[in-house]
């Protein structure tokens, strides 16, 4: 039951984030109240329908008791997702150095940085954040909601990547082909080198900054 009304509540926050930021809805929108209106009812409805989430999630999981997996089983997984944890991180926060041209704002489009690893970092970093708390998750409370993490900002990438690309008529078309939506994939396809000395070495310190500092409140966050 829990879990289908997380399932419920993204649904609600999905559909109005990336519904409402549509093309033609949004500048319906924009049209009737205004750009700094729609920002305003944006922003508040995002905040809203998120916090709901958040906050019953909170709620659902209190006296939730955690599985036991098979002790190798079970490192292994935690290892991964601390490594999926890390990188998710540092690539939110080299999102704040290293602008990509399918974000709000405009930069010239060519793949520099991290963009050569994804041309989403912040959606793929709530994407690997979902992903590696599933990898521990014992519950379907839990799978539901950091699940939706993941369906969410993959859904989220694709429709900007179509928003952008429709808006630039085809001066996105070259970056697009010559990038990719998961870390690492054009790289792996040989589309993109992998230059580190692009990488934002403040970004990637702050990653790492906020991964200690995470991993030292995990258990008191979690309890």
């Amino acid at each position: 039951m829990d879990a289908g009304i997380i399932v419920v509540l993204w649904i609600l926050f999905g559909g109005t984030h990336i519904g409402m930021s549509s093309l033609h809805l949004r500048q319906s929108l924009i049209d009737k109240w205004g750009n700094t209106g729609f920002l305003l009812v944006y922003s508040l409805i995002s905040l809203l329908t998120f916090g709901l989430l958040v906050i019953y999630y909170d709620y659902a999981r209190t006296g939730l008791v955690s599985a036991m997996p098979l002790p190798l089983l079970g490192a292994a997984l935690a290892a991964l997702a601390y490594l999926l944890l890390l990188l998710a991180l540092v690539l939110l926060c080299c999102s704040l150095f290293n602008r990509t041209p399918m974000g709000m704002v405009p930069v010239k489009a060519e793949a520099y940085g991290i963009t050569r690893i994804t041309r989403h970092p912040l959606n793929m970093g709530f994407l690997l954040f979902g992903l590696a708390h599933m990898l521990v998750a014992c519950s379907s409370l839990e799978w539901a909601f950091f699940g939706g993490f993941v369906v969410f900002s993959y859904l989220s990438a694709v429709h900007q990547d179509k928003k952008k690309a429709s808006l630039a008529e085809g001066e996105l078309d070259e970056f697009i082909q010559a990038t990719s939506v998961f870390p690492f994939a054009a790289i792996l396809s040989g589309k993109q080198p992998f230059v580190i000395s692009e990488i934002s070495k403040l970004g990637v310190i702050l990653g790492l900054v906020a991964a200690i500092y995470l991993y030292g409140l995990h258990g008191t966050l979690a309890a």
